[in-house]
């Protein structure tokens, strides 16, 4: 396990685990830090991620359109294979704590 950085006293750490040296096995957690500029259109992960927004305000968006505002305290889900987007709303800075599982 390597730590690779703090966040209010919080150790953010980051896991790689190799099962039978051919298998990757990759667990990932820590902090995104996002502007606008970071906005995600129409993409798709091959990994469950969950999202828990610790400032900032944006969008997300589901693959049919539905829309669902997110701000401090929101938690939500990218399950693999599904197309969404994000949006961080202009002149917002972003701070999401996540976790990706394979």
């Amino acid at each position: 396990m390597q730590l690779i950085g703090c966040w209010k006293n919080i150790p953010i750490r980051w896991n790689t685990f190799a099962l039978r040296q051919q298998m990757l096995f990759k667990v990932s957690a820590g902090l995104k830090y996002k502007t606008e500029a970071n906005n995600r259109e129409r993409i798709r992960f091959t990994y469950y991620s969950g999202v828990l927004v610790l400032k900032g305000h944006g969008t997300y968006i589901t693959a049919e359109g539905a829309s669902h505002r997110l701000g401090p305290g929101d938690f939500f889900q990218r399950f693999p294979m599904q197309v969404h987007s994000t949006r961080v709303d202009p002149n917002e800075q972003w701070v999401e704590l996540y976790m990706d599982l394979p």
